[in-house]
């Protein structure tokens, strides 16, 4: 999050309780065109970010990841090494789900330590 704030202030100000799917949608756009899948760059971060955020707005409990990552590849028309590599991803975040509300908790949290000046 703090890497957003600097990066993309813009985005970063827009995360609030009321457009957490347009929030993360246009994360994920972002990520998307700065980090295309044909990339020769190791990128499981970026996977596993995509997963995480995935998450937020198509929870495992209500969605099968198969389902999530398939809806997902199809909409940013990714290939098949792309998909594996969600498909991956998923699997290491199985059981670690983070909520909007741990995203506002995390943007509380930077704002914080962002007002504190150290000498």
């Amino acid at each position: 999050m703090n890497i957003l704030k600097l990066k993309f202030p813009d985005l970063y100000k827009s995360l609030n309780r009321d457009n957490k799917s347009s929030f993360i949608s246009n994360v994920l756009e972002n990520i998307n065109s700065h980090y295309p899948d044909d990339t020769d760059n190791d990128t499981y971060y970026l996977e596993f970010l995509e997963c995480m955020l995935l998450n937020v707005i198509r929870p495992a409990s209500k969605f099968s990841y198969e389902e999530t990552v398939d809806d997902y590849v199809r909409k940013y028309n990714f290939n098949d090494v792309k998909k594996q590599k969600l498909i991956d991803s998923f699997d290491m975040v199985k059981g670690f789900e983070i909520t909007i509300r741990d995203l506002l908790l995390i943007k509380n949290a930077i704002e914080i330590s962002s007002s504190f000046r150290l000498n």
